[in-house]
């Protein structure tokens, strides 16, 4: 067994470790050419800084009216319409009327392999959106299998929802970050079998409730946090029904007014209470948050059933021995530098979306379906294989060509490296990268990433209505709303409402939103916790711990132990 190392990051200069479980992974996946095998080098910079990269390649939100530049249609396109390269609709991407080996050309040994891959990236046509399978849900990103959604992203196997990211098989369900088997759920962060929930976070089995915190199996609950099983409880008093039924009513909730004040006085109690260091079920020699029924897994967070794996953010459903992947998984094997790569992927080295089967790849982006055995290669969906740059090669040429690009590779620093920050096609403002490690323009500058100024123009309305003109009440707001545009309160940016949301707020007594759906994404992620874990004691016995929460956020944090006595 290899010892652990310490290794100061080239990005930021925090001191992070390679440990023996990571280095045994490099020995697995170090790919085999005739009777010559490469190593993987060892990562010169911390993993955040490496997530920070992959994430910067990734739009999931920023959505573009433009057209497809095969057909010409008006389309929906996470690429807007001063990119400089094609864009081509779902159904002209996955169709034969184009082929990804018209762009093939030969490697040259005398340019670095980025230089010769970034000319490919950006002629081969990028999908306008990724999506699959939906039905009436024209305006969603990274998603499949939904029905009548709107402005849902990273998700699938839902119906009726809007304004939501991360979920999986949700129906009715209302501005939600990170939500399962849920239904007629409203402003929920990080909740699981829910069902008619309101205002809610890190709660599992609850109905009926509002303003619940690390609750579970709660139903006719109000403002309570850290509960299990219980039933007419508000700020984790026990009432009668009676009681309960004429309390909540005061609250009056139909307000927007009330409704401000009484999210204050719910956030100000949960501060008085503890919180666990992080959550978690079912696992085993694990470190991370919010990760379920996982083993041998370090720092991973947001994830479920993983087996040996490290680093992995939003990744589920038996992945094993994979390393440093964001996003997507289901039986997914041996992936290392990674994004958005899944169902079925295997053995695959610095990919981006390779998935569906794909297998055998290194430094590819956009391969699905069955491909296998790339290099460097864009665009290909119909079961591709022994290819480089998109070049075809019989199987023999390739096993000897690979080789010599890889110690060419090895000589440029190249070889394993995530495509760098030059290549993307986002500016770091539009891409995920902005939403966890976020830079001012001055910032990301400085640090030689690059910016997308462009600015959308307003979607059309007949007239804008300022924050001071919305009413109190949803009771008050008639169906000529639907028609106009909504100054946000934060950003000044303009938002609408669609029928089938003014009808959800309707159903519920729920004030008009007064800020931007973006705007209320990110309020959802300040509450969600930071896929991080800080050095800190517990609050109860001063044992020493790792924790989501800063010491800054001065939460009365507690061990498992007394985190497990502390629950009712």
């Amino acid at each position: 067994m290899p010892e652990a190392l310490s290794k100061t990051c080239n990005q930021c200069s925090e001191t992070f470790t390679i440990t023996a479980q990571e280095q045994d992974f490099f020995q697995k996946i170090a790919p085999t050419f005739g009777d010559e095998r490469f190593d993987i080098p060892l990562p010169t910079s911390c993993p955040r800084c490496r997530r920070k990269r992959r994430h910067a390649f990734r739009n999931e939100r920023n959505l573009y009216q433009r057209k497809c530049d095969l057909c010409l249609k008006d389309i929906v396109s996470i690429y807007h319409e001063k990119k400089t390269f094609p864009v081509y609709c779902p159904d002209c991407w996955w169709s034969d009327k184009w082929d990804p080996m018209s762009y093939g050309r030969n490697f040259d040994f005398s340019r670095t392999f980025f230089e010769q891959f970034a000319e490919l990236f950006h002629e081969v046509p990028k999908l306008a959106l990724i999506k699959a399978n939906d039905e009436n849900s024209e305006y969603n990103n990274s998603v499949g299998g939904l029905k009548n959604c709107y402005l849902t992203f990273d998700g699938g196997m839902s119906q009726d929802c809007y304004y939501g990211q991360t979920f999986d098989t949700i129906r009715d369900c209302v501005d939600f970050l990170s939500l399962q088997d849920s239904e007629l759920c409203y402003e929920c962060n990080d909740c699981k079998n829910c069902y008619h929930l309101f205002y809610s976070q890190f709660s599992q089995n609850c109905r009926d409730s509002y303003f619940l915190r690390d609750c579970i199996g709660c139903k006719n609950c109000f403002g309570c946090t850290n509960l299990r099983q219980k039933e007419y409880c508000i700020f984790n008093e026990q009432f009668s029904k009676e009681e309960y039924e004429k309390r909540i009513a005061a609250f009056d909730l139909a307000s927007f007014a009330n409704l401000k004040k009484v999210t204050d006085q719910v956030r100000k109690f949960w501060q008085s209470q503890s919180y666990p260091a992080v959550r978690g079920i079912g696992n085993e020699n694990s470190t991370g948050n919010n990760i379920n029924h996982c083993s041998n897994a370090i720092l991973c967070f947001n994830c479920k059933d993983l087996q040996d794996c490290g680093y992995c953010t939003i990744v589920i459903v038996n992945g094993k021995d994979c390393y440093d992947l964001d996003k997507w998984g289901r039986d997914t094997e041996l992936v290392y530098n990674s994004a958005s790569s899944g169902d079925g992927a295997h053995n695959i080295i610095a990919g981006y979306y390779c998935a569906f089967g794909a297998s055998n790849m290194c430094h590819s982006a956009y391969c699905w379906q069955n491909c296998h055995d790339l290099f460097g290669c864009v665009g290909f969906h119909n079961k591709n294989s022994f290819s480089i740059l998109n070049k075809q090669y019989s199987k023999e040429e390739y096993m000897k060509l690979v080789p010599q690009i890889i110690r060419h590779m090895q000589k440029t620093n190249e070889w394993t490296q995530f495509f760098p920050p030059s290549l993307s096609a986002f500016g770091y403002n539009e891409s995920v990268a902005q939403e966890e490690f976020p830079l001012t323009k001055e910032e990301a500058l400085a640090q030689n990433w690059q910016r997308d100024d462009y600015v959308a123009p307003d979607p059309p309305h007949s007239d804008v209505l300022e924050q001071a003109s919305l009413p109190d009440r949803i009771k008050d707001v008639d169906e000529s709303i639907l028609k106009k545009a909504l100054r946000c309160e934060s950003s000044g940016k303009l938002y609408r409402i669609v029928a089938p949301e003014l009808a959800f707020y309707r159903r519920f007594d729920i004030p008009l939103p007064r800020r931007h759906p973006d705007i209320r994404h990110l309020d959802r992620r300040v509450l969600s916790t930071v896929q991080q874990l800080f050095e800190s004691t517990c609050s109860k016995c001063g044992t020493a711990l790792q924790t989501v929460y800063p010491s800054s956020e001065k939460k009365l944090v507690y061990c498992a132990k007394h985190y497990e006595e502390a629950v009712a």
